[in-house]
C-alpha cells in the first residue's frame, strides 16, 4: 500500500486517508480510502475472474472505466490478496460514517438521507461510487449512469446475498438481497 501525499488527501475530508493499491494479478492500480477504521476500495474492481464477470454490455472498449460486474460466486475471488468482499455489517459501519442513523441501519429497502452524496466523488467518505448498472441472470444490462449496486459477503438465503445500492434518484442507500446470479459491482 502506497500512501499518496503527506496527509493522504486529495481534496477529501481530513478524516479520510487516500492510498493506492497495486493488484499484482493484473498490475491494475486502485485508489483505496480509510474511512474510520476500515479500508475500502475507492473504485470498482476490473479483475477478470475467467467466468462470472463482465463489462457492461460486454463492451470493454466503452465501459472499462466502470469496472466489471460479478455474479456472487465470483465476487469474492475478484478481490486482491489481503482484501475481501465486505459483509453487510461492514457496509453498515461505512454507511453510519456517511450519516446513516443507527435506528435505520438494519432496515431493508431505502434508508437514510445524504448517504449517496457522501459516497460519490467529493463526498465525505472519499469513495468514488460509480453508477455502473447491473446484469440480470438473463444477461440483460440495466441501470448504467443511474445505479451503483455492490455485493456483500452476507448470505440472505441459500442462493441470495445482501447488496448495497445507490441511485441518482435517491439520497439514501438500498439494502436488500438478490439472487446470486446477478452481476453487480465489487
Amino acid at each position: 500500500l502506497k500512501v499518496l501525499g503527506e496527509n493522504g488527501c486529495w481534496g477529501y475530508s481530513d478524516t479520510v486517508l487516500v492510498a493506492e493499491l497495486l493488484d499484482e494479478r493484473d498490475q491494475q492500480f486502485y485508489d483505496v480510502v480509510k474511512v474510520g477504521d476500515q479500508w475500502w476500495m475507492a473504485e470498482n474492481l476490473k479483475f477478470r475472474t475467467g467466468s462470472g464477470s463482465w463489462f457492461y454490455k460486454d463492451d470493454s472498449a466503452r465501459f472499462a472505466g466502470l469496472g466489471r460486474l460479478y455474479n456472487w460466486q465470483h465476487a469474492g475471488s475478484s478481490c486482491p490478496s489481503g482484501w475481501h468482499l465486505p459483509s453487510d455489517n461492514e457496509w453498515i459501519l461505512l454507511e453510519m460514517r456517511a450519516g446513516l442513523a443507527l435506528s435505520e441501519a438494519y432496515n431493508s429497502e431505502w434508508r437514510g438521507t445524504g448517504l449517496r452524496e457522501n459516497m460519490i466523488r467529493g463526498g465525505s467518505t472519499g469513495l468514488n461510487v460509480i453508477y455502473s448498472g447491473f446484469r440480470t441472470p438473463e444477461a440483460q444490462y440495466n441501470g448504467i449512469n443511474l445505479a451503483g449496486i455492490f455485493w456483500t459477503a452476507t448470505e440472505a438465503s441459500a442462493d441470495e446475498h445482501w447488496y448495497r445500492g445507490l441511485n441518482v434518484s435517491y439520497s439514501g442507500s438500498h439494502r436488500i438481497f438478490l439472487d446470486d446470479d446477478y452481476g453487480l459491482s465489487v
